[in-house]
């Protein structure tokens, strides 16, 4: 009986940011560049895969980033943002997923991946008040591998997820939010030469 195969990696960082540039929306399309003084982002990432039996991969793979302004004022607005998250980084990050090939022939392999993506809160404004929830996405893969190409139907989204893909303040408007993908299908062709 073949023994149950194991594999991890992991990494951690720490950036420091002095006179970091962030964008800010004054019009309609129309934004400027300041300098937030000062930021840290720090972190770490860890990646786990297993093969318990022939042809069965498990993956779990999670990520921190604590990243916060250190040093950021606004004083034409008087207003103070140190300590506050930085925009559009989710502090967790997270895909367990489970994939299975199965060998029917040398020439002819089925494949089969399910997976669930987790994505942490995600601030859209510096005030730290305008926020996307956590939210999970369901997204998986059958298809055919053969020797020289391979075809696959993926959905992504399978449950219809409603989650906000990037939001904005206008001036007039107010918040005005893109939402994520919707429940997407397709088939993916690839060749091998």
């Amino acid at each position: 009986m073949p023994q149950m195969q194991s594999t991890g990696k992991a990494a951690v960082f720490y950036i420091d940011y002095e006179d970091q540039q962030v964008l800010q929306l004054i019009g309609a399309g129309q934004t400027i560049t300041k300098n937030a003084a000062k930021s840290t982002s720090k972190g770490f990432e860890i990646e786990l895969a297993a093969k318990p039996v022939q042809g069965l991969e498990l993956i779990a793979n999670y990520g921190y980033t604590g990243a916060a302004f250190d040093e950021y004022r606004d004083p034409a607005a008087g207003t103070v943002y140190e300590d506050n998250k930085v925009l559009m980084v989710p502090e967790h990050d997270y895909l367990l997923a489970a994939q299975y090939r199965y060998v029917l022939n040398p020439s002819l392999t089925l494949f089969s991946r399910v997976e669930l993506h987790g994505v942490g809160e995600i601030y859209w404004d510096y005030a730290n008040s305008e926020k996307q929830g956590s939210y999970e996405l369901v997204n998986a893969r059958v298809g055919a591998e053969f020797e020289h190409f391979d075809v696959y139907f993926w959905v992504k989204n399978l449950f219809e997820q409603e989650y906000e893909a990037i939001a904005f303040e206008f001036p007039v408007l107010g918040w005005v939010a893109q939402p994520g993908d919707p429940r997407t299908m397709g088939f993916t062709l690839n060749g091998r030469f």
